[in-house]
């Protein structure tokens, strides 16, 4: 078999479908792409978001614990007190 220089219609739709093919996946991918980064652009949104409700809901138990920290010294307080009492003697003739 010989190579045959010559241009035929052949070569020539040969070459529009290959370039025709290249763009036809380029834009393929190229729309692709752009609907990733549109979705990554939604989930930045939603994470930010639910970094924000997560540090207000962290901050609302912080208190919550500061709060029961309170209370439990409270407790503790009230409980020596009344340890201390019982410790006391009783005068006599008083039950």
């Amino acid at each position: 078999m010989k190579f045959n220089p010559e241009i035929t219609t052949g070569t020539i739709l040969t070459i529009v479908s290959m370039v025709a093919t290249v763009f036809i996946a380029y834009s393929a991918i190229d729309k692709q792409v752009s609907n990733q980064q549109i979705q990554i652009r939604a989930l930045e949104v939603k994470d930010g978001e639910m970094t924000a409700r997560g540090n207000e809901r962290y901050g609302d138990l912080k208190l919550e614990i500061k709060e029961l920290k309170s209370s439990v010294g409270d407790i503790k307080e009230s409980l020596a007190i009344i340890r201390g009492r019982m410790a006391e003697p009783t005068p006599r003739g008083s039950k």
